[in-house]
C-alpha cells in the first residue's frame, strides 16, 4: 500500500486534454488507455484517504477502498453519460470511502 500511495503522490495530474485523449483511445478499443487513466487518477483515492484520516479507519485502508472504487468507476464509466472521468471517479471514490467509514 505504501507503494500505491508513493506512486500516486508522484503522479502528475492529467489536464483536460490528456484525459479526453485517454478516454477517446479507450473508447476506440485500446484497453491499455483505461489502465493509464486509472493509474493517472490514483491521486484521487489517496487525496480522499488523507482527507478522511482520523475518522475511524486507517489511511492505508481508506486508500485501498478508494483505489478499488476507482477501478470500479473506470469499469462503469460512460463518457457521454458521466461527463469527465476525473469528476465521475472523484464522486465514486468519495462515496466509497464515506461508506467504508460508516460500516
Amino acid at each position: 500500500m505504501a507503494e500505491l500511495i508513493e506512486s500516486a503522490s508522484d503522479a502528475r495530474r492529467l489536464d483536460d486534454g490528456e484525459e479526453r485523449a485517454l478516454v477517446e483511445r479507450w473508447a476506440s478499443g485500446q484497453a491499455d488507455a483505461r489502465d493509464e487513466l486509472v493509474l493517472a487518477s490514483l491521486r484521487v483515492a489517496v487525496d480522499e484517504a488523507i482527507r478522511n484520516r482520523g475518522r475511524g479507519a486507517r489511511q492505508d485502508r481508506l486508500a485501498r477502498v478508494g483505489a478499488q472504487a476507482l477501478i470500479e468507476a473506470a469499469q462503469d464509466y460512460e463518457p457521454g453519460v458521466h461527463g469527465s472521468f476525473s469528476a465521475w471517479s472523484r464522486r465514486i471514490v468519495r462515496d466509497a470511502i464515506r461508506s467504508a467509514l460508516v460500516s
